[in-house]
Parts: C-alpha cells; structure tokens; sequence
C-alpha cells in the first residue's frame, strides 16, 4: 500500500504544477472490494467497482462544491471502457463527467504523459485494486438493470467511506 501511495502522491505533485493546488482524498474501500467480490459475478465486477468509484466522486465532489468530474477514461483501451460499459458507469454520476483523453490511443496518452511528466511514475509498479477484480472474460457490452441490481446487493455505506478518508493538500 505504502508503494502504491507514494506513487499517487508523486503523480498528484506533478499534475500541482499545471492547476496550482490540488486535494488528495485516499477513501479507504476495501469493505467494498470484499462485497463486490463476495455478491458480483466476476464478468461485472469491474464495472460494478467503477460504479461505485463514480459514487464515491460525487460525494467528494459534493463536499468540495466541484461541478464536474474529469475521468482519465479512454474508449476501448479495456473492457471496462466500451461504449455501452462507460455508458453503465457514467450514468450513476450527477455530476457532469468529462474525459479529455477519451478518443487519444495509447501512444498519444503516453507521450503526453511523457510531456508533462506523470509517466515515469505512472509506470511504477504496484499491485493495485483492479487486479482483484479483473476477470479472465470481463463483459463488454453491460446491461445497467443488471448492473443495477448487483449493487442493491452490496452492503457498504459510501458516505463512510469518504467520511474515513485521508485528506492530503498540495500547494
């Protein structure tokens, strides 16, 4: 974990320099991991998981008076970013969402990483949350009904999670 944030925190640092101050917020989430794990076959699971990452945003959007969410979202680069699945995932939001890297491919997105200097520590290793939820034939084309009913499933309280979180400010 301590790698993992490190990293974050080191990217955040980077991205300071373009917007002047930036808000960390680390929301601890592992009860929902093990609920979605527990209550979601594995195919759905990725996109139940960012479902509930959208959720969280909103809350911490809520808390800082934000008026849109900005995803790193790029259109097929995995299966969790169909057009069908970014469709699932985003209509939770009640915030605008923009996605200014969504039709980049992947060279684009890692010269312009390279460009403003996130890359070098985007590439660090680490194991993150998603590897616990990548299926080997993760669905491509979600029906948010169901998707829906999977969550009615998971037993977690997001506003405590993000009440939990760790707050870090850059300047």
């Amino acid at each position: 974990m301590q790698h993992y944030f490190s990293k974050i925190k080191k990217i955040v640092e980077v991205l300071t320099k373009f917007q002047g101050k930036s808000k960390l917020y680390v929301v601890p989430f592992e009860r929902l991991q093990l609920e979605i794990i527990r209550n979601v076959p594995s195919k759905y699971r990725m996109i139940v998981y960012r479902r509930f990452m959208l959720k969280i945003a909103n809350y911490v959007a809520e808390k800082e008076d934000a008026k849109a969410i900005v995803t790193g979202d790029n259109l097929g680069q995995v299966a969790s970013q169909t057009l069908e699945n970014l469709n699932t995932i985003y209509r939770v939001s009640t915030l605008p969402i923009f996605s200014p890297l969504i039709g980049l491919n992947k060279r684009e997105i890692v010269d312009l990483a390279k460009k403003i200097g996130t890359y070098e520590y985007s590439i660090l290793p680490y194991q993150d949350c998603c590897s616990f939820m990548i299926s080997p034939h993760p669905v491509t084309r979600s029906d948010p009904k169901m998707i829906e009913k999977f969550e009615d499933s998971i037993a977690v309280r997001l506003e405590e999670c993000v009440n939990q979180a760790k707050i870090i400010e850059f300047k």
